[in-house]
């Protein structure tokens, strides 16, 4: 009577199941989905892309390291409070970090490990969309969408260790060897920049973009992180590693470009004056509430300042940006 009682409350209907008892209570593992699940139905094909996207203001999550922080925490935008020589920003700021805790603690390498995760998932979403039952403007979109997020992951890492592996589309399995050798840094700004140039042809201007895509990379966003981009590449730690030059250092080309061009800071000035001159964008100012206001109230008027503002949209690479 008390097994009848509990079948009833789950809900389970006797008279048309046909498991045995031990098949009825064997666990049944609803996240096990293959490629094949996932990319055959349009429902998870859209997840799959949004998964993507979750990861994209890792710089900005307070408490990623283990609830005590973030990376600003190793850098002078943060004092941390905690003194302990275990705790990861610690070890960051104190110059303590080694290959040996690298690779053994999660904090450590998760601005490499993460970002890599994500590039292989934008690969796995290219070598299967075709599986989709969406349309085929759907597709061409989310197509675009995640090469652009491909790139946003390769400039973070780009920002923090120079010159990395760049892996096309490859999808390594767990049967690969994977030995990879480092692009040099002039590689992945090349590389970063034509992927950006190619997908903001194919994103819709922000203007055009419904709301129900709020959010999603347009084409403003893609021109805009090529102008960050290419402003870092003409920076003084990437541009001839100039530091390391005053040091009588050999430049590495791995880590920043071998020589100083001062070209360089004139093609970020072309990137971001391409789009301004697009028109997508204005300053969104209120002094009339308060002086500086309009500033504000930008992060506060989604709908507002969505089309016509410059807006705050990927936390980590933005400060204030031509980006909606």
């Amino acid at each position: 009577m008390k097994k009848l009682l509990i079948l009833l409350l789950l809900g389970v209907p006797l008279a048309s199941c046909d498991l045995t008892g031990d098949e009825f209570l064997a666990p049944q593992n609803s996240s096990a989905l293959t490629e094949e699940m996932v990319f055959s139905d349009s429902i998870r094909t859209t997840a799959f892309l949004t998964r993507i996207y979750s990861d994209i203001g890792v710089d900005f999550e307070l408490g990623i390291w283990s609830s005590h922080g973030n990376i600003n925490q190793a850098t002078d935008d943060a004092e941390y409070t905690l003194s302990s020589p275990t705790q990861t920003a610690v070890i960051h700021y104190s110059g303590t970090l080694n290959p040996a805790t690298y690779a053994s603690d999660g904090n450590m390498n998760l601005y490499w490990r993460m970002p890599y995760e994500n590039i292989r998932r934008v690969n796995m979403l290219i070598a299967n969309i075709d599986r989709s039952p969406l349309t085929q403007a759907t597709k061409t979109r989310m197509l675009a969408e995640a090469r652009f997020l491909r790139a946003w992951y390769y400039a973070g890492l780009m920002k923090r260790y120079g010159g990395v592996p760049i892996l096309e589309n490859k999808v390594f399995t767990a049967l690969d060897v994977v030995n990879v050798p480092r692009n040099t840094y002039a590689e992945c700004v090349e590389y970063v920049v034509n992927e950006l140039d190619a997908v903001a042809a194919v994103l819709q201007e922000p203007q055009q973009q419904p709301d129900q895509f709020y959010g999603r990379a347009n084409a403003g966003a893609a021109l805009g992180l090529k102008s960050r981009v290419l402003l870092y590449a003409a920076s003084p730690l990437f541009n001839g590693g100039a530091i390391e030059v005053a040091k009588g250092t050999p430049v590495e080309p791995i880590i920043s470009y071998p020589n100083y061009d001062v070209a360089r800071w004139q093609r970020a000035a072309d990137a971001a004056q391409e789009l301004i001159n697009k028109g997508w964008y204005s300053l969104h100012v209120n002094n009339e509430t308060a002086p500086g206001y309009g500033f504000y109230e930008v992060f506060l008027r989604r709908g507002e300042c969505k089309r016509n503002c410059v807006t705050h949209f990927f936390n980590g690479f933005f400060d204030v940006t031509a980006l909606a």
